[in-house]
This record gives structure tokens, C-alpha cells and sequence, in this order.
């Protein structure tokens, strides 16, 4: 499952539950580029309710690579103010190394909660933009 929510705009909430299909990860690449598309800066927010969701179908590696070419890596360089990945605290050993900066050129990180994700962006980035993220909403939103 898919879904994402913009109540908290500019912070852009992405959720993930379950394996993704090729279809739905496309659909996911699709919402990008209609968020590009409104030319305004956004905080994503992506969320991985279960280690399954952090699986990638068959061919998504590649729809992805050639989305990046495609433009998108520009706009989230341009657009996205921060990426931050939230994964099952299962998971967060595994994947706590992994660099949103390297691969997307952007500020963010993995986190094991949105507590400690909004702690991060709020002494990391939150005072430069003037954007606060408060953890109790972002918990009461789920």
C-alpha cells in the first residue's frame, strides 16, 4: 500500500505499508513529478510502516534511474528541502547508514520514529527554513 498526505504542507507525508507493485512504486514516481510540477519547496516525509514496504518490486531500480534522468534528480535538489525516511525500528540498524545526501543531494536521514525524525530536522534544517515539525502531530496524523 501507498498512500501520502499533504495536511501538513509544505510536509509532504509519504506512507508505505506492504510489498509495492511496479505499478504503485510508478504511481509513486508520478506524484513526485506532479508535486515538481507546482514549483514550491516540500519536506518529505516518507514513512515504512513494515519491513515489506522497504522491499523493492522487480524494475523499480530501473524506473527509478531513468525517472532521476529524467529531471527529477534536478528537482529534488531544487525542491526538496529535506528527505527524511522513517523505518520499522526492526529495520533501523540496517538502514540508519544510508545517505539521503549522497544519493539524492539533499539533507535527510533514516530514522527509527518521527519523534526522532522531527527532532533531527528541527535542530539540522527546521531553523533555517522557519518550518516546524512538531513530533506529537506527525504521531497523531498516523
Amino acid at each position: 500500500m501507498f498512500s501520502y498526505r499533504e495536511a501538513l504542507w509544505p510536509v509532504v507525508v509519504f506512507e508505505f505499508q506492504g510489498l509495492q507493485s511496479l505499478e504503485q512504486h510508478r504511481l509513486s514516481l508520478t506524484l513526485w513529478d506532479d508535486l515538481f510540477a507546482r514549483g514550491e519547496k516540500i519536506l518529505a516525509l516518507r514513512i515504512f510502516h513494515d519491513e515489506d514496504a522497504l522491499l523493492h518490486p522487480e524494475g523499480a531500480a530501473k524506473a527509478t534511474k531513468a525517472w532521476l534522468r529524467a529531471g527529477a534528480s534536478e528537482s529534488i535538489k531544487n525542491q526538496v528541502l529535506a528527505m527524511i525516511n522513517v523505518v520499522p525500528e526492526s529495520a533501523y540498524d540496517a538502514m540508519q547508514d544510508k545517505s539521503v545526501e549522497a544519493v539524492f543531494g539533499v539533507p535527510g536521514g533514516v530514522f527509527k520514529s518521527t519523534g526522532d525524525a522531527a527532532q533531527w530536522f528541527n535542530s539540522q534544517v527546521g531553523p533555517g527554513v522557519n518550518l516546524t515539525l512538531d513530533p506529537g502531530l506527525l504521531e497523531s496524523e498516523k
